[in-house]
């Protein structure tokens, strides 16, 4: 693994709180985005969402989603300035007694959303198959990919 690489992305990731979630819908077998509040924990991607929600039952019927984070910059003025992360792994949702694993950010919107909807939030943790940091300041397209 490229350890420069890994390095930027998690940088990269410390910048940013929000991510588009994309599931594939389990009766449309059409892609279905959202955006999730996220914490990482190295290069996994925690977050959490009601138990009821769309998003887990599709991710219940098929485990395989995609993640874009991106950071608006708002310093940037061109096309040169374009980056951001692009990201496929497999989502589970992470068992109460492994909550020492999730990042604490994450663990207290858990608990404030289960005090206003007890017993009624879940969160998930994406671990990664592929990331790829897209950064055109090195050139248009230029795309460094971390395989697993």
């Amino acid at each position: 693994m490229n350890d420069e690489v890994q390095d930027k992305i998690m940088g990269y990731m410390k910048k940013t709180r929000f991510c588009t979630l994309t599931t594939i819908g389990r009766k449309s077998k059409e892609p279905k985005s959202t955006i999730v509040f996220y914490k990482n924990s190295g290069l996994d991607i925690y977050f959490n969402t009601g138990k009821n929600a769309e998003k887990v039952k599709n991710i219940k019927a098929n485990p395989s989603v995609a993640i874009a984070i991106y950071y608006d910059d708002p310093s940037a003025t061109d096309l040169q300035d374009t980056r951001g992360l692009v990201y496929s792994g497999k989502a589970a949702p992470v068992d109460e007694n492994d909550f020492d694993e999730v990042p604490e950010g994450l663990k207290k919107v858990y608990d404030m959303v289960n005090s206003y909807f007890p017993d009624n939030a879940v969160i998930f943790k994406v671990r990664p198959k592929k990331i790829s940091f897209i950064d055109y300041s090195k050139g248009f397209g230029h795309t460094e990919v971390l395989e697993f």
